[in-house]
């Protein structure tokens, strides 16, 4: 899910700045920018599906894309390149509990409330 998220800002990215008319250069500011916002961004699946909290979150990512593209071709200097955002996002994820990364071991997933959804699902 994690990876899903990361993905949908960043190819989101390459279809805006395009759309937008904007310079290549702000395609990768755009990107960097997205992917600082999700950066640690947990899985946490109520009822170990993927529909809440994910479907929410990638809403997020794709209006956090469309931000980040206004802010790259209005000149919003990212800080930090695309290659190291990438980098770093690579070592946030594996920093992550296990229980975090689409397990259901903990987050939402944990909650009474998503335990019950579960079992009436599964029955």
């Amino acid at each position: 899910m994690i990876r899903e998220i990361q993905r949908s800002a960043s190819i989101f990215n390459d279809v805006i700045g395009p759309v937008m008319r904007g310079p290549s250069s702000s395609h990768c500011a755009a990107a960097s920018m997205a992917l600082q916002n999700i950066l640690g961004m947990i899985c946490d699946p109520v009822a170990n599906r993927v529909e809440v909290p994910c479907l929410g979150k990638n809403v997020m990512a794709a209006s956090n894309a469309i931000s980040c593209a206004n802010m790259a071709l209005a000149g919003y200097d990212p800080v930090i390149p695309l290659d190291e955002v990438i980098e770093s996002m690579d070592e946030v994820g594996k920093s992550i509990p296990s229980a975090l990364r689409c397990t259901a071991l903990g987050g939402l997933s944990i909650t009474n409330t998503s335990r019950e959804i579960e079992k009436r699902l599964d029955q």
